[in-house]
């Protein structure tokens, strides 16, 4: 939670936690804790309830519990205009994807694969609900999103870094593997860029 105030959490006014089988302590969050059921069924519970709460949202950042941000990385994020035809960009990457400045570099089909952390329409959303009947809730949240095959980007530098080590779908440690080379740290100031 240190890491989402830093990065200038105050700056979302809808915000929801869905906890999978713990309590965080999270202050000015709405929270919903459920049974501990894998990470593609806590993604769809959260999917749900923004779909409930706010019908008429028009994007959803949504972050996995195992990341650090920039600072002002969400103020950064929440300004940032979506390209035409984009309807997904993620704030990490483990590959090598540099630029003399900021930007959003555009990609297509299903070659989406990291979901650490991301900004989506509202479309990419609603087709991921209904998409939901088909998947195995072993799949996690970056292959349900890779299945709608959307047109979707992503920053330049790298503004998040997912720090966690292993897969609670299956256990696997990627701890080295699923780390961002282009991150900027969490003392850099995103009102900069």
């Amino acid at each position: 939670m240190l890491s989402l105030e830093q990065a200038g959490s105050e700056v979302v006014t809808d915000r929801i936690i869905v906890a999978d089988g713990y309590t965080p302590v999270a202050h000015g969050w709405d929270l919903v804790v459920s049974p501990k059921g894998g990470s593609a069924k806590t993604f769809f519970r959260l999917l749900k309830e923004v779909l409930a709460r706010w019908p008429r949202v028009e994007y959803v950042t949504f972050c996995e519990d195992d990341i650090v941000l920039s600072k002002n990385a969400l103020r950064y994020i929440v300004t940032t205009a979506f390209p035409r035809g984009v309807s997904l960009i993620a704030w990490f990457s483990p590959y090598e994807l540099r630029s003399p400045a900021p930007e959003l570099k555009c990609f297509y089909g299903d070659i989406f694969y990291y979901s650490q952390a991301v900004t989506f329409t509202r479309t990419l959303l609603t087709q991921m609900v209904v998409k939901e009947r088909g998947w195995s809730h072993a799949d996690g949240p970056d292959l349900i999103m890779r299945s709608c095959g959307p047109r979707w980007a992503v920053h330049c530098p790298n503004l998040v870094d997912h720090v966690g080590g292993e897969n609670s779908a299956c256990g696997y440690s990627w701890l080295g593997e699923r780390r961002s080379v282009s991150f900027l740290g969490q003392e850099y100031d995103c009102n900069l860029l």
